[in-house]
């Protein structure tokens, strides 16, 4: 059994209360808060996202320990979701592989209401239609 080495990040957004945006990202696993500060014409703004740093090479997390040392699901867009100020989106991107046997990649945009979209690169499949008769493409795995 081969492990699935990925490498995950968000885009940068605006943040309703940073302090805890903050906190919500240091009890996460593996997540590393970044920020960046942009000035336009209007205003200087502070804007954060986050990227994984694990040994093992893992994409977002799906769980974190609560106080009592017990793991909990999370739905990782959906809790950040809830930090996005108002009209902010922000965007999680993985792209990982299993050994040379299976790579993949997805992209979910979540806004601050919660609504998202997402794109997943095996979708390449579902869009052959055009291109070749049902069947006559291989996938490109193991």
């Amino acid at each position: 059994m081969a492990n699935y080495y990925a490498t995950a990040r968000t885009n940068y957004f605006e943040v309703k209360d940073p302090d805890k945006f903050k906190a919500f990202v240091a009890k996460m696993p593996d997540l590393v808060l970044i920020e960046k500060t942009v000035c336009d014409a209007k205003r200087k703004r502070t804007l954060y996202g986050f990227y994984v740093e694990n040994p093992d090479g893992g994409g977002f997390p799906t769980v974190w320990a609560t106080r009592k040392g017990q793991w909990q699901d999370v739905a990782l867009c959906n809790a950040t979701a809830r930090h996005l100020k108002d009209g902010e989106i922000a965007i999680f991107v993985e792209a990982g592989h299993e050994k040379s046997r299976y790579v993949t990649g997805y992209a979910i945009a979540i806004n601050s209401k919660g609504k998202s979209v997402e794109l997943c690169i095996d979708n390449i499949y579902n869009m052959l239609d055009k291109l070749a008769p049902k069947g006559a493409v291989t996938r490109a795995e193991y």
